[in-house]
């Protein structure tokens, strides 16, 4: 979990981009050797702002097991906002 340092936070308020946080949260999760549930930990941690206020009460958020789901669900997310 050292490498959770390397991976951004993300606000999503038009100062990052979305894919770029998910791919520095994956290459971290590589090296790591980080599992689902590790990489689902550290990407709600690293959400803070209106990104933490779109996963905290998100039911399918919470209830997502792999980083597939979480990427879909806010790649979806992303995309409704924009």
């Amino acid at each position: 979990m050292a490498l959770g340092g390397v991976v951004p936070s993300f606000a999503g308020d038009g100062w990052g981009f979305l894919q770029d946080f998910l791919h520095a949260l994956e290459q971290a999760g590589r090296l790591g050797g980080w599992n689902d549930s590790q990489l689902m930990g550290i990407a709600l941690c690293k959400m803070v702002g209106a990104a933490y206020d779109f996963a905290l009460p998100d039911k399918a958020v919470a209830a997502a097991t792999k980083l597939s789901d979480f990427k879909a669900l806010a790649t979806k997310r992303v995309d409704t906002e924009l």
